[in-house]
């Protein structure tokens, strides 16, 4: 029988796991967060797991848009973009340039010019650039294939030395020397021999050609030198202004011819010297000129017992009137009438003899300040028999010297860049057997002149003349020979040996830094120059066209290890740039360097050459100048420089002598000069600037010179000395 109750109690028991089941329900739904935040976990992992691995398959790939050097690279790994860049942009440059001049062509060989090109370095920077940002960003750019528009230059390389050399090549195929008009005296009279231009090679637009065909491809590989024409220094309309004044004697006529600005003025009646007495043939120069003087007798056996004596003016005095000096003590003087029958004959001992009218007519437009003076005689006693010429020579004072460290050098360098390019070798030691004869010791060169050139034109002479002058040279442009450039330690080394060999000599006496090199520490070069002067091969040390604060720091090294001291700071210096006054001659002055001054006529501004309202004249160092040299136009042809040139004009006017004479006197009178660096392109022009020893400038005259182009005003020089009153910011840098 059924009973409720029972039945009851069995509906609640089966009802009471309906609760534990909605428990369960809960749990589980209370986990669903976690089950979805794993999944979102594993999903970002396997995200980050995929950009990554997308990211490290790209790591070689270069962005889209990125250029090197013109060639697109974009998506290319760097093997296939190095391939595309030298397909496309290297080997188009390795092409022969054919250079046609004035009928000549050269070529230069791919070979030659070895053109390489930093393609990994630039490789490099393309894939840095292409992978900029996180990992996220990369990733985006490259799904999106994102262009970054970037276009890189690529570094063309080619072989040290082969512009140079190609250039140089070229230059002497088509260079013609320029004629200077001339005279030369026979006993007839004077021929005149016309001037004719010359021709040079525009080198500097060459070798831009040159460059820009090596580097880049789009260059058309022909090349068309251009030349320009060169001036001769003595044109035929100017060479009558260069001989105002000029004397023939014809010993076998008897007569002396006298030409004013080379055409005949008069004639006049001499006697002259004796077989055996005469004054040897050849040019001279008047020397002196006198007013009724004193008779010095040689000491010579034919002046009996009058010989070494003085005779005063008077009636015992045979040198009547007027006298005209030359070769050292012969000359031309007046006769008393009673004398007059001797004219037209051999008669006189070593002079010319003419009638006192006549000597003193000749005497004012001949001479010392009234032009260019010439005495011609001639060996022939016959009427027209070639002269036996004689060297031109200036009489000029023995030069004196100056101590640069242990060397004792002329106070005038010869400098030696033009040697052997615009100066010919034979004409290159013609002027340095002239300057040695002067006095002169000191030679300057450099490794860089002519890519060697000027130094192995000094080696045949210095092989006769070693022993007679002080060797300067320099190291740190581009050379042929070590290839490259720089002060690296073994480039230094390597320069040094080169040198030896060209100049062909043991040890160089004087070796320089031509200027700094900021891509090798300081250190490094200074201790291998150091151990060139351990190594017997140097001297002592140089530096040139360091500014003050490096050279300071150059020497303060030099002292704290020990090493080898630079003795002297070769710096342009003229009465036109005097920047150097500011720091580097107070410097020098202080620490006991030598200053060498180079450029001392303003790279030839001072010559006169130039005029405020006229055209740089054809073929000048201003007339082909580029803006960036110091002798451009725009930096030297300006008023103050103009004002300069006027005072120099009027001192050279008052003092009988030549422009480029004040110019360097003025510096051979500044105080901390040494010797001044003089480059004379001729013979002429050497004989010219020797005269500058000889001129001593007055207080007066210095200041004139001085004030129209003073140095720059920069502080703190410019306070100290305005508001502190200091003329000189020190005095020795060591303690005596």
């Amino acid at each position: 029988m059924w009973h409720p109750v029972r039945v009851n109690a069995t509906v609640h028991e089966r009802r009471a796991p309906a609760h534990g089941r909605a428990s369960r329900r809960r749990s589980r739904g209370s986990r669903l967060p976690f089950f979805l935040l794993g999944f979102l976990l594993v999903a970002a992992g396997a995200a980050v797991v995929a950009a990554y691995a997308y990211d490290h398959a790209r790591r070689d790939t270069i962005a889209p848009g990125v250029r090197i050097g013109g060639v697109d690279v974009g998506g290319l790994t760097t093997a296939a973009a190095r391939r595309r860049i030298v397909a496309q942009a290297v080997l188009p440059r390795r092409r022969t340039l054919t250079v046609h001049a004035h009928g000549h062509t050269f070529t230069l060989p791919a070979r030659r010019t070895r053109v390489t090109a930093d393609v990994d370095g630039v490789l490099d920077r393309a894939l840095t650039d292409s992978r900029r940002g996180w990992l996220g960003q990369r990733v985006a750019d490259g799904l999106s294939k994102k262009h970054v528009d970037e276009s890189l230059s690529l570094p063309i390389h080619y072989a040290p030395g082969v512009v140079a050399k190609l250039t140089a090549r070229v230059a002497d195929a088509v260079r013609r020397s320029p004629v200077d008009a001339s005279v030369s005296p026979s006993g007839s009279g004077l021929s005149i021999h016309r001037s004719h231009s010359g021709r040079a090679l525009n080198a500097s637009a060459l070798k831009h050609k040159l460059a820009a065909a090596l580097t880049s491809a789009r260059r058309p590989s022909t090349i068309t030198a251009t030349t320009h024409k060169v001036s001769p220094n003595v044109s035929s309309a100017q060479l009558a202004s260069k001989y105002p004044a000029y004397i023939i004697v014809d010993r076998g006529g008897h007569v002396l011819r006298f030409y004013e600005h080379l055409k005949l003025a008069s004639t006049y009646p001499i006697a002259v010297g004796m077989q055996g007495l005469e004054t040897p043939a050849g040019l001279y120069d008047v020397q002196w000129k006198e007013t009724n003087p004193s008779w010095h007798v040689p000491n010579s056996a034919w002046a009996g017992s009058l010989a070494g004596k003085t005779i005063p003016p008077g009636p015992d005095d045979p040198i009547k009137a007027r006298w005209m000096a030359f070769n050292g003590g012969a000359g031309i003087h007046g006769i008393d009438p009673s004398e007059y029958s001797s004219i037209g004959h051999d008669a006189s001992h070593g002079c010319v003899r003419m009638r006192i009218p006549d000597v003193i007519a000749l005497r004012a437009h001949a001479g010392p300040h009234a032009g260019l003076r010439r005495v011609a005689r001639f060996a022939g006693r016959g009427r027209g028999r070639a002269p036996r010429r004689e060297p031109d020579r200036v009489a000029c004072a023995r030069m004196e010297t100056a101590t640069l460290g242990p060397l004792t050098v002329s106070r005038l360098a010869l400098g030696a860049m033009l040697m052997g390019g615009k100066t010919p070798a034979d004409e290159a030691h013609r002027m340095l057997d002239r300057f040695v004869d002067a006095g002169g010791t000191f030679v300057d060169t450099a490794d860089v002149y002519g890519d060697g050139t000027s130094e192995r034109v000094l080696a045949p002479w210095l092989a006769k003349h070693r022993d007679a002058v002080v060797v300067a040279t320099k190291l740190r442009h581009e050379v042929s020979e070590p290839p490259g450039s720089g002060l690296a330690p073994d480039r230094v080394r390597a320069a040094c040996d080169a040198s030896l060999r060209r100049l062909g000599i043991d040890v160089i006496d004087l070796y320089q830094v031509h200027a700094p090199d900021p891509d090798v520490p300081l250190e490094e070069s200074l201790e291998a120059l150091d151990g060139l002067v351990r190594a017997g091969k140097v001297r002592t040390l140089g530096a040139s066209n360091f500014p003050g604060w490096l050279l300071a720091w150059a020497v303060a090294l030099q002292d704290r290890h020990g090493w080898s001291p630079f003795l002297s700071l070769q710096a342009q210096y003229s009465l036109v740039e005097r920047s150097v006054e500011l720091d580097a001659l107070p410097f020098c002055g202080a620490a006991g360097l030598g200053v060498l001054p180079w450029g001392p006529l303003g790279a030839g501004f001072l010559t006169g050459r130039y005029r405020r309202d006229a055209a740089m004249p054809a073929g000048s160092r201003m007339a082909e100048a580029e803006d960036d040299l110091e002798e451009a136009p725009a930096r030297r042809a300006i008023e103050r420089n103009f004002r300069v040139i006027d005072a120099a004009e009027a001192i050279a006017a008052e003092r009988g002598a030549t422009v480029p004479q004040v110019a360097i006197a003025w510096l051979l009178g500044v105080e901390g000069v040494t010797a001044p660096i003089v480059g004379p392109r001729t013979y002429e022009q050497l004989e010219d600037l020797l005269g500058a020893v000889e001129l001593r400038l007055s207080a007066e005259e210095r200041e004139r010179l001085e004030a129209p182009a003073p140095p720059p005003e920069l502080y703190p020089q410019r306070m100290l000395s305005e508001q502190v009153g200091l003329d000189r910011l020190t005095g020795p840098l060591r303690r005596s």
